[in-house]
């Protein structure tokens, strides 16, 4: 029996698929960086992904909080086991593949991509942001920015640097939904990824059909401006993030996640590679790619960028932060942010591309109910990509 400890706990990855008798598994991790992304999460509830774009191999992944695994030697007791299903923090939940959560601004790259592609916006196409958006001007429902005093007239690489939900309310409309739907099928979202780890979640990804199908409801043109931003009935798993992102970046491929990397002969050494499976491929323009990247760039970069919390010295990366709500903004818009409850605060996404070019490796971090994406789940990804730089990814491995 083989077994691999991952997201802080035990599991067992042998399956009929990748059992071989007579030979040993080289997993895909890297046991350094993977110690170092759990002293990182220590304290914290979330999950991190690194991927290796051009195969989606799996570098580290882990989920927190997580228990004792001496509890389970040699079994569990009846008294360990309930104080473990009921604690309010879920340590057995695995975050990275079971936690559902609304991907917030992280989702933008898709919805720029699909505006681009279907030759809505090219990379000089504004939009105005006074701070809100109304589908038409005679709208009474309101959907602001974040940055309330607006971006003014921008275009597509500052918005996805400053994270502009006006523009994306703009794209995503002229989109439509089953447009929308369209790319993030294509790219994985709502459905399984197919890694070998047990209660992998679909999330989910609306679409006219959806809602009529689950609540026998029409679709409304305000749901669309929701999905734009990453709101709404989406929800997604860190990995889906992380093959997301993986895809766009390395041509349009989508790969299964990888644990297993080879099988080896214990008494020669001689190694027999797997090789990486594909569920999709969708070519992308490397001229759209690279304008995306761009953005994301910026958004570490400049000062007025999102991402700037992210940064690392010495290298150009792509990062883009998100902030998906839990509540309505109503219940806390009069509160400072150290009165708003933990349990109300947003969960706080990160997802990171690197280097700038000929990228690589794909980052994702995503801390519940974390606040602010630049300011809490951008600086963890810094921290993982200087450590990642330290262990010399850098060049081709």
């Amino acid at each position: 029996q083989f077994e691999v400890d991952t997201c802080g706990r035990v599991m067992d990855v042998l399956s009929q698929e990748y059992a071989v008798p007579g030979k040993n598994l080289i997993l895909t991790f890297d046991y350094e960086l993977q110690s170092y992304v759990s002293e990182l999460l220590d304290g914290r509830a979330g999950g991190v992904f690194v991927l290796r774009n051009h195969d989606n191999s799996v570098l580290a992944i882990y989920s927190a909080p997580t228990y004792d695994l001496g509890m389970f030697a040699p079994y569990i007791s009846d008294e360990n086991w309930s104080v473990l299903l009921n604690d309010p923090k879920r340590p057995l939940l695995n975050r990275t593949v079971e936690g559902a959560y609304p991907p917030g601004s992280v989702f933008k790259i898709l919805v720029a991509l699909a505006g681009l592609e279907e030759g809505l916006i090219t990379p000089d196409t504004k939009f105005y942001c006074g701070g809100s958006y109304r589908i038409t001007p005679r709208s009474t429902i309101v959907h602001n920015c974040w940055k309330l005093s607006g971006h003014g007239d921008i275009s597509l690489k500052r918005a996805l640097s400053e994270s502009c939900d006006v523009y994306f309310y703009n794209l995503g409309t002229l989109l439509g939904i089953d447009k929308l739907n369209e790319y993030a099928t294509k790219y994985g979202l709502g459905h399984l990824t197919g890694i070998a780890l047990p209660n992998e979640k679909t999330g989910v990804f609306p679409s006219k059909e959806w809602k009529l199908r689950v609540k026998s409801e029409p679709w409304y043109p305000g749901e669309t401006v929701n999905i734009s931003i990453g709101q709404g009935y989406t929800t997604t798993t860190p990995l889906q993030v992380a093959v997301l992102y993986s895809a766009l970046f390395n041509g349009g491929t989508v790969y299964v996640p990888r644990i297993v990397d080879a099988y080896e002969d214990p008494y020669t050494g001689e190694l027999e590679k797997l090789p990486p499976v594909v569920l999709t491929d969708n070519p992308i323009n490397e001229k759209y790619a690279q304008i995306i990247m761009d953005g994301l760039v910026m958004a570490v970069d400049d000062r007025s960028g999102t991402s700037w919390r992210g940064r690392v010295t010495g290298l150009k990366y792509g990062g883009k932060t998100g902030t998906a709500q839990v509540i309505s903004l109503k219940r806390v818009e009069n509160m400072s942010e150290d009165e708003i409850p933990e349990h109300w605060r947003d969960h706080s996404w990160y997802a990171a591309i690197y280097p700038q070019e000929s990228p690589r490796y794909a980052i994702v971090v995503l801390l519940e109910h974390g606040g602010s994406g630049g300011k809490s789940s951008a600086p963890v990804a810094g921290k993982i990509i200087e450590k990642m730089l330290e262990l010399g990814y850098v060049s081709e491995d």
